[in-house]
């Protein structure tokens, strides 16, 4: 009989089962349904919050990352200019020597023989001194240095104090 007094418990239940919205009805109900979701929110938003902060701090570390390889550009670039100033430097150095104490007709030759020596300098096959490289460039050419053995102006008979004064010849005898 215990058989028969529990199936027919489980009928009535089972005809008595209430939806969702009925059970929310009742107020013990839905303040503990308003708890648990207030929790389960809490709970998700805990677990969200590190993976999206974590996330920004991501990309700043990505901008970051980026300014830094930004960074590293500029100075090496900065410091490749420098090296090339240096050498341009040095090699100038190493011109005006072979130049020595000569003398150019005017600054224009002077920086134009200059820059010719450095552009043969700096070619990649360049296999030859400053000094060679010199010679070869004002190998025939004319009028590039001042002439030292220049002729100097002299006065004329006309110009000359004693103009019209005739000297007397010493006496011999």
């Amino acid at each position: 009989m215990d058989e028969k007094v529990e199936t027919t418990n489980e009928v009535q239940e089972a005809k008595e089962v209430k939806t969702f919205d009925e059970i929310l009805k009742e107020e013990n109900y839905q303040a503990e349904f308003d708890r648990r979701v207030q929790k389960a929110i809490a709970t998700a938003k805990s677990k969200w919050e590190p993976k999206t902060i974590e996330k920004q701090d991501s990309k700043d570390d990505t901008d970051l990352k980026k300014e830094l390889e930004a960074l590293k550009q500029q100075i090496a670039d900065k410091e490749k200019k420098e090296q090339e100033i240096a050498k341009d430097n040095a090699l100038t150095k190493d011109i005006m020597e072979v130049f020595g104490d000569k003398e150019f007709i005017n600054e224009y030759t002077k920086t134009a023989i200059m820059n010719e020596i450095k552009a043969v300098y700096n070619s990649e096959d360049n296999v030859k001194s400053v000094n060679d490289i010199f010679k070869e460039v004002i190998k025939d050419k004319n009028d590039i240095f001042t002439n030292p053995n220049q002729v100097q102006d002299m006065p004329s008979i006309e110009d000359s104090e004693e103009r019209n004064e005739t000297k007397q010849m010493p006496e011999l005898w």
